[in-house]
């Protein structure tokens, strides 16, 4: 177990001045004001301890297209983390079904979770979009097996 502490900490109720947070595995197990509980320590010397970015619409980076090939992909998504992006949802573009099918197989292939596809939810979409059409039975099929579809603990 580490403990960073004198840091300046954002939390979803505010900022916590002199907090510590504790790391265990690669992961924060706890927060708190003052004196960090007993082992390793870190002093961050007032510095600013924010959540990680999490980046909820992203077609590519640093010069990369997440659309034209798996290492493609892996070189965009790679940008945005050396940046702070902790997560990433990559948007995938209209193209041929069996473009998109291939591209979902990819972003299968890199999470654990999987792609989650998105349709239609509204009887009208809102004012300024474009209204899009639902899939073909045989296509949302041919989409969701893209996916990879998998059980996640």
């Amino acid at each position: 177990m580490t403990a960073l502490c004198g840091a300046r900490d954002l939390t979803p109720t505010g900022v916590i001045d002199g907090c510590w947070v504790q790391v265990e595995a690669g992961a924060i197990t706890a927060v708190g004001p003052g004196t960090p509980p007993p082992g390793d320590t870190v002093d961050l010397g007032g510095a600013w301890l924010l959540p990680g970015y999490i980046d909820l619409h992203m077609h590519g980076g640093g010069g990369h297209d997440a659309t034209a090939s798996p290492a493609d992909l892996a070189a965009a998504v790679a940008f945005h983390r050396a940046h702070g992006t902790t997560r990433t949802l990559v948007s995938l573009v209209t193209a041929p079904l069996d473009a998109l099918a291939e591209q979902l197989g990819w972003i299968a292939d890199r999470v654990a979770a999987g792609p989650t596809p998105q349709g239609p939810r509204r009887r009208r979409p809102p004012r300024g979009t474009i209204p899009v059409a639902r899939p073909l039975p045989c296509a949302k099929h041919r989409i969701l097996a893209a996916t990879r579809p998998r059980r996640v603990r």
